[in-house]
């Protein structure tokens, strides 16, 4: 019984099944030799080793190059869950050979349940079980049966994605399935066969298989007879050989197994005989040897040979296949083909030299016609070396013309169509404006009419025709010029003796006929060597006269002319006569001549100028011009200012932190602005900075474009400096206005609290001002960075005591400066100070003298000095402790409480039994004190003076 249900596992199977594959794919003939071959070895296997017939059929459709895989797969009795043993595999697969799977995992499973055979796609995608390397791309199976069931499948199998299987392939398997199912009968007939039993099974199973064998004889005489008819309708030599080996196995020979007609015709009966014998030639021209190497490798052979012996005299293409231990061959007679082809290439290469050496461009093209047989397009079929040359198109084989010109004119699309249509060749000239040039054409058609082939044979004329028409505008030219032109047009005799006719205007003086005595009418007589001199010259190498020179005008002055003949030579080369124009030159003359002295003249400007002037080539940015005055500012000399990168050197004087912005500058002249820049720059030479100020400018030609750009730069160092000490001095000035103002204002408020009416207040506040004034005095006399020492200061109080300071003693070093902020205020402390003493103290009673002493504390170096003033009064008669007060102590409230507030000074104020005694100590500025001492290791101190 056939199986009829399916197992679930196959399900996935159905969708890599391509078996209707076999019926759509085109039909291939049958190859009944090698189907008799593999027919004739089963049956002798049979026969011998009926258990090794299923390895054997495997072996030889591998060997056949049907499969890359095959074998046979037979299900195994027993009971229990089926299961698939590879009874025989050959091929890749071969080391599977063996094993077991399950029977509904395996595509032999599906194939022997639907009895039929099936065709799959790369069944390991949709069954683990396929899922071995390397994978199958397509797998056939053909069922067998032993009996009436189907017991196993013959199946092959392709690793390689090109190859596919047939209805050949099918038809092969299905009769060596035969064979199969014949072996797998004995086979199980042999395995159960007992001692008892053995002959009546023996003759059951002998008269089987003699049917099969009857059968397969049959069919095998039916294949033998349809390959003899198949070989027999051939044109070509068919020829079967057998291999004889000597003793030792080696091939020594072959004998004829079979001929068709075609080679029995040319041999006669050769079948049984010797192929070394009948044909000793096959030896030397090397037919034996490839007949044994296909034998030996199973390679198959193809060459073409020149063979000569009895009536096979030629040449011959030969093809050899192994087919048993020997071979099989077709060869065909080629000896008229191999000459036509001889004489077709040897044709062919003229061609091609003729094509490929020819300077005009050669091509062949396929017109291409839309719906309406418009000629729309064309293809290059080939083109010769010249046609890039000739067209500037390259790699044009096989492209379109719309493909490599896009905009190529119509017309040469319809004129090469035309020609396709009606065959008439075409001669023409034509200028195409995509290429850019004029051709000359010869274009004819190729072939059929249905083959729409045209030959192009052309060549590029553009400087023929460049030429002609630069003759023609040439010609033109000079017809105009004679004719509008100022100039003067002449012809001369060939030794220049005589002027035989004068066109034109720029010379009044014209003679009305030829004349001998020009050279003396026109050209002063100092310049007459230097014209015949150059007439000489031009007469002796036939070559063009040309010369600028002076000429007489009619009205007796002197103009200046650009002279230039050219001689006409016969045909043996003499000169026939001479062609020349004159032009006058004479505003140019002068031009020159202004010119020169305009350059000259600011060449001098330039030269006594002590700013700069300078001139760079817009595109290089290298100087053109460069005054002497460089030299003075830059501190280069203007030699090696000019070598090399003018930009980069000069750019290197500048100061790094001006340097973008100076460079910049120029980009913007350039540009077309006009601008003005200040940088710094370092004398090389003393290495002192100088400040410039550049005005740079476009210069522009003719067009408007800027070529070159000029400047003036001005050294103003001294002007800077001049700003710079002028800004200090107006900030110093408003520093001091502010702090004056201050003083001013609290000295007023004060002095108004503490006095008794107004003619109180003028005294006192006119001797505070007195002291402010003289403050202010010392502070106007001071240089930039100067400061107000304490014994100019102290000096200055003193020396305002009308008289009384002869009673003063003065002891303390000197220029000890004082910060400018602190003066004003303690001036006033010192004021006041002094006219407390000129009015209750030591200055008021003629007893009594004064002291002040002061010294400096250095403190560590980062911190400022401090000044210590001992002001002491002596001798003084104080009033009683429990009298009336002396004064209204607004100098003891400056002392005491604003000093220390505003200059953080330390103060006392100590009323003495013979009088005042304060103490004063506040910092000063390092500077004069940092100097003095530096002044003290060179000199010994100097004694203060007491007197001031």
């Amino acid at each position: 019984m056939t199986p009829t249900v399916v197992p679930v596992g196959f399900a996935g199977l159905d969708e890599v099944s391509i078996t209707d594959a076999l019926v759509a794919r085109p039909v291939r003939p049958p190859d009944y030799e090698a189907q008799a071959h593999a027919l004739a070895e089963l049956a002798r296997e049979l026969a011998v080793s009926p258990d090794t017939v299923l390895q054997r059929i495997a072996d030889l459709l591998v060997g056949m190059g049907l499969a890359g895989s095959a074998g046979i797969s037979i299900l195994e009795p027993g009971e229990g869950p089926k299961r698939v043993r590879r009874a025989a595999i050959a091929g890749s697969w071969a080391a599977h050979r063996g094993g077991t799977i399950p029977f509904a995992e395996s595509p032999c499973g599906l194939a022997v349940t639907r009895n039929t055979p099936l065709l799959f796609s790369r069944p390991h995608a949709r069954l683990a079980a396929a899922s071995v390397e390397p994978p199958i791309q397509e797998l056939l199976l053909v069922p067998f049966h032993a009996g009436d069931e189907p017991v196993g499948t013959l199946w092959v199998g392709t690793h390689d994605l090109d190859y596919t299987f047939d209805g050949e392939d099918l038809r092969l398997l299905t009769r060596l399935t035969h064979f199969a199912s014949a072996a797998c009968v004995m086979t199980r007939a042999l395995d159960e066969a007992r001692p008892q039993g053995l002959r009546g099974t023996e003759a059951s199973h002998r008269a089987d298989l003699e049917r099969e064998v009857r059968e397969c004889t049959a069919g095998l005489q039916r294949s033998r007879d349809l390959l003899q008819t198949t070989l027999d309708s051939s044109m070509d030599m068919i020829q079967v050989f057998e291999a004889v080996r000597d003793a030792s196995g080696e091939i020594v020979d072959f004998r004829w197994r079979l001929n068709n007609h075609t080679a029995e015709r040319t041999l006669g009966e050769v079948r049984g005989q010797s192929l070394v014998e009948r044909s000793p030639g096959v030896v030397r021209d090397g037919i034996f040897d490839a007949f044994r190497q296909v034998v030996e490798t199973g390679l198959p052979s193809v060459a073409e040979r020149r063979h000569a012996h009895g009536r096979c005299d030629g040449w011959f293409h030969q093809s050899v296949v192994k087919l048993g231990d020997g071979v099989a061959t077709t060869t065909r007679e080629m000896t008229a083909w191999k000459e036509a082809h001889a004489k077709l290439e040897e044709s062919e290469a003229k061609y091609r030299h003729l094509f490929n050496s020819i300077d005009e461009g050669v091509c062949i093209v396929e017109m291409m016609f839309d719906d309406r047989q418009r000629p729309v397009d064309y293809r290059f079929l080939s083109v010769n070396p010249a046609f890039d040359q000739q067209t500037g198109l390259g790699d044009a084989t096989g492209r379109t013309m719309r493909d490599l010109l896009p905009e190529l004119e119509a017309n040469w699309f319809e004129t090469f169509g035309r020609i396709a249509r009606n065959g008439v060749a075409e001669r023409f000239e034509r200028r195409s404006i995509a290429l850019g040039r004029w051709y000359e054409v010869y274009a004819f058609r190729v072939g059929t009419a249905e083959q729409r082939q045209v030959a192009l044979l052309f060549k590029d004329i553009q400087p023929r025709k460049r030429a002609e028409a630069a003759l023609r505008e040439s010609e033109e030219r000079f017809r105009a010029f004679v004719t509008a032109s100022s100039d003067v047009v002449y012809r001369m005799t060939p030794d220049w003796s005589e002027l035989q006719w004068l066109e034109g205007r720029a010379f009044k003086n014209v003679p009305d006929q030829p004349s001998r005595t020009w050279l003396d009418r026109y050209i002063r007589p100092d310049d007459q060597a230097e014209v015949r001199a150059a007439i000489d010259r031009a007469m002796a190498t036939r070559s063009i006269f040309e010369l600028e020179h002076a000429v007489i005008r009619s009205d007796g002055s002197l103009g200046w002319c650009v002279s230039r003949a050219v001689p006409t030579l016969t045909d043996t080369g003499e000169i026939r006569e001479w062609l020349g124009a004159a032009s006058d030159v004479t505003a140019r003359r002068n031009a020159e001549t202004a010119l020169r002295e305009s350059e000259e003249r600011l060449s001098q400007f330039g030269e006594a100028s002590s700013d700069v002037l300078w001139m760079r080539d817009a595109a290089t940015f290298q100087w053109i011009y460069l005054t002497p005055a460089f030299e003075t500012i830059y501190g280069l000399d203007r030699t090696s200012a000019l070598a090399g990168d003018h930009l980069v050197s000069w750019a290197e004087l500048i100061v790094p932190d001006d340097r973008e912005r100076a460079v910049e500058s120029l980009h913007r002249v350039r540009a077309g602005e006009r601008v003005t820049f200040e940088y710094r720059v370092g004398r090389p030479g003393d290495g002192g900075i100088r400040w410039i100020r550049d005005t740079g400018f476009p210069m522009r030609d003719a067009a408007g474009a800027v070529c070159w750009i000029g400047g003036v730069g001005r050294d103003i160092t001294e002007e800077k400096e001049t700003a710079e000490h002028m800004s200090v001095l107006v900030a110093e000035l408003q520093h001091r206005t502010r702090n004056l103002m201050g003083v001013v204002r609290a000295t007023a408020d004060k002095t108004l609290r503490n006095s008794s009416g107004l003619d109180d207040f003028r005294e006192r506040y006119g001797t505070r001002l007195a002291a402010l004034a003289r403050v202010q005095g010392l502070l106007s006399r001071l240089g930039e960075g100067e400061r107000v020492s304490f014994d100019e200061l102290i000096r200055s109080e003193v020396a305002a005591l009308d008289g009384e300071a002869s009673r003063v003693s003065l002891s303390g070093p000197k220029a000890v400066a004082l910060r400018s902020s602190t003066v004003q205020i303690f001036a006033l402390a010192l004021h006041e100070l002094a006219t407390n003493a000129l009015k209750y103290g030591a200055l008021a009673q003629p007893q009594a003298h004064l002291e002040i002493r002061w010294h400096v504390e250095l403190a560590e170096p980062e911190r400022a000095p401090w000044l210590h003033v001992d002001w002491r009064e002596r001798g003084v008669r104080m009033p009683a402790r429990d009298g009336p007060p002396q004064g209204r102590g607004s100098g003891r409230e400056l002392i005491e409480r604003a000093l220390p507030y505003q200059l953080g000074a330390r103060t006392t104020f100590v009323m003495e039994p013979d009088g005042v005694h304060c103490t004063i100590a506040l910092p000063v500025s390092g500077h004069t004190i940092r100097e003095r001492a530096k002044a003290a290791s060179r000199r010994s101190s100097e004694p203060a003076d007491p007197g001031g």
